[in-house]
């Protein structure tokens, strides 16, 4: 337990100073119109445009590795993503990840294991370009990361 903490306490620091250094001081979260991979929504916000297929690692308590690739769909600022292949445990379905922006962070994140789909911290880093996942599996006394890299 203290581990996560200490994970997900790292995770969110890291995207705190990535998105103050990002911000300048501005209100928007960092993203203007206009730049690279990302998407104006019709309220004006801008948020990373998360669409495509991504390279997934996730660590199981340093002990098991999975690997994968996700096909991400975004309408607006949610997103939904797909295994399309990997060494996953076969679930019920393949959705895996599905989740929320807000500007240039993850207001929400869920992640699909084999207890079904649960709440996460998560941050964005290198620009859009990848995503960690951190699931909290405290009944099982695991730690989980999940490192998604777009193509």
């Amino acid at each position: 337990m203290k581990r996560l903490i200490l994970v997900c306490t790292f995770v969110f620091l890291c995207s705190v100073a990535c998105n103050s250094s990002m911000r300048d001081g501005a209100k928007t979260g960092g993203l203007k119109a206009g730049m690279p991979d990302t998407l104006t929504l019709p309220s004006g916000e801008v948020v990373y445009d998360l669409n495509g297929r991504w390279d997934i690692v996730t660590r199981v308590s340093n002990s098991v590795t999975y690997r994968g690739v996700i096909d991400m769909k975004q309408e607006g600022n949610q997103f939904v993503g797909t295994l399309e292949s990997g060494d996953f445990p076969v679930l019920e379905t393949s959705q895996k990840i599905k989740g929320k922006l807000k500007g240039n962070e993850i207001e929400e994140i869920q992640f699909n294991s084999m207890f079904g789909w649960i709440n996460n911290c998560g941050g964005i880093l290198e620009g859009g370009k990848e995503l960690t996942i951190i699931t909290p599996l405290v009944s099982e006394n695991l730690d989980v990361v999940s490192t998604l890299k777009k193509r």
